[in-house]
């Protein structure tokens, strides 16, 4: 591939910077062309690296949620077992084969369906600790709060300020 997605991202912002914005007479137009700059700045960023930072998070998710439902899945509270019970039959799905990339359509699905189970998990936790007992209950939001951070974390590179230009 001789050109890829961010080479031509990079060129339209660069046209916009060094060619339109300069023959702009209005500086409302002038300051909306800065702002899609910024943008297509932001969007060159995302393009290489929003796939990989859902992955790994699809990974951490299933994992944190496998251990969620091992914890939770013989506790006889109906919400906590019925949460086990959806967090196996989502983990137990497959999602994409082995040998085939998904689309990041796919990934981001995925993400969000997991992510889901998470919140969930963490509203379950917070308004029915009892079932779990107090060490365990606690134990368990530190594990949900601390993928939050780590998800946080690894999608800080697609919302950080982006300073040059190309």
């Amino acid at each position: 591939m001789k050109t890829t997605s961010r080479d031509i991202i990079e060129n339209i912002a660069r046209t916009l910077r060094q060619r339109v914005l300069p023959a702009m007479g209005d500086p409302g137009l002038a300051a909306d062309l800065r702002e899609i700059n910024t943008q297509l700045d932001a969007l060159a960023v995302r393009i290489e690296c929003e796939g990989e930072i859902i992955w790994n998070d699809i990974a951490d998710q299933r994992l944190l949620l496998a251990a969620i439902a091992q914890e939770t899945g013989h506790l006889p509270a109906p919400n906590w077992s019925g949460l086990a019970a959806e967090i196996a039959k989502e983990l137990d799905r497959v999602w994409h084969t082995p040998a085939h990339y998904p689309a990041l359509a796919v990934l981001q699905a995925e993400n969000r369906r997991l992510r889901a189970l998470i919140d969930k998990a963490l509203a379950t936790a917070e308004a029915d600790p009892e079932p779990l007992g107090e060490r365990r209950a606690q134990r368990l939001v530190k594990a949900l709060r601390g993928y939050m951070k780590r998800q946080a974390d690894r999608e800080a590179p697609l919302h950080a300020p982006l300073t040059g230009g190309s």
